[in-house]
């Protein structure tokens, strides 16, 4: 069976209505690309609910439990019937009532690593870029693929707005990584987001 690469990636999960999380991604460019599934569940790389939601780049998933976290992830699915892997998932919590009587702002959403692929070498960065709708602990962290720590860039709370950090590419000994396919996590008091960033010297 062919894998078909998923040329995208899950941009943000938020608040639609009461219950409803409004999930959005970018397209799939493959010619043959038939639809997506949207995976959602309570645990971390959810497979026991699935959503066949066509060519569409948005869904709304409907009557969630208030309270609860959330993890989400999409695949992409060709004209054979091949899907591909998970895009990378995204964790978002569900407001209680007391949350929405209080009317909180929308989550936070990862925005964007520039550059990535990102080149190694002396003097040279990479950036971090989000945004907070709120006052929130805010801990930014980078692992190997094999879920090792290998930095933690961000652990201290931040208050409301654009917010950017950066990256040269040092483990938490002040040496420099080794080229490959890192992860970088960034968890607040509402939401966890984790991404993918290629470094190569």
């Amino acid at each position: 069976m062919r894998r078909i690469f998923f040329a995208c990636f899950l941009i943000a999960v938020t608040h639609a209505l009461a219950g409803d999380l409004k999930v959005v991604w970018q397209l799939n460019t493959e010619p043959d690309l038939a639809g997506y599934f949207v995976y959602y569940g309570t645990k971390s790389r959810p497979r026991g609910n699935r959503l066949e939601v066509g060519r569409q780049t948005q869904y709304v998933i409907q009557n969630l439990k208030a309270g609860e976290t959330y993890y989400i992830a999409v695949t992409a699915v060709d004209s054979a019937g091949n899907e591909s892997v998970f895009s990378e998932q995204m964790a978002v919590r569900v407001l209680a009532d007391k949350e929405k009587r209080g009317g909180l702002p929308p989550q936070h959403f990862l925005l964007s690593i520039h550059p990535n692929p990102f080149h190694l070498t002396p003097n040279k960065t990479t950036t971090f870029a989000f945004e907070l709708y709120e006052p929130s602990s805010v801990k930014l962290e980078i692992f190997n693929v094999l879920g090792q720590r290998v930095v933690t860039r961000i652990d201290k709370n931040l208050q409301a707005g654009a917010q950017t950090f950066v990256w040269d590419g040092r483990n938490s000994q002040n040496q420099f990584v080794q080229t490959g396919v890192y992860l970088y996590r960034l968890e607040t008091a509402r939401q966890i987001s984790t991404r993918k960033v290629m470094v190569y010297r």
